[in-house]
């Protein structure tokens, strides 16, 4: 999972350099914690399908936000079963105010964004897509 964090995010941002120390850090506390959505396909070392949502406090909203830190797959049908899931379990989340990605990526299909919407999550702004759960609409119309 490390090593396709990093092939990911060398191909996106080039000019960056990587914390290896930090992202053994983030996985080992995606990997170790239940806090977060960590849901991961595949032979150990070879995850062929991930979903990696962080639990986080909002800096500008009552209660917390989970963003996406990676949705990637490379089975078709598993990144679409992997969002559902994590719809299913930021709705279970009573802390959690929205959920939300921003879809920085090359969209060559824009199928995942499709079904994104098609499951609640609203786009907002310029590739900005966001889920806001039960608890959020019922205190706030």
């Amino acid at each position: 999972m490390r090593v396709k964090a990093m092939t990911l995010a060398a191909t996106m941002y080039p000019e960056m350099i990587p914390d290896i120390d930090k992202v053994h850090w983030l996985v080992r506390d995606f990997a170790t914690t239940d806090v977060h959505y960590a849901r991961v396909v595949g032979a150990v070392g070879e995850p062929r399908a991930v979903l990696l949502g962080r639990l986080e406090q909002n800096m500008w909203a009552m209660k917390k936000h989970v963003g996406l830190h990676i949705w990637y797959s490379e089975i078709p049908g598993a990144g679409a079963a992997l969002l559902r899931d994590f719809r299913r379990w930021v709705l279970e989340q009573k802390q959690v105010v929205f959920a939300g990605f921003h879809a920085d990526w090359v969209m060559l299909d824009d199928r995942p964004l499709r079904l994104a919407e098609r499951i609640g999550f609203k786009r907002r702004g310029d590739g900005a897509y966001a889920l806001f759960t039960r608890a959020w609409s019922k205190d706030h119309g």
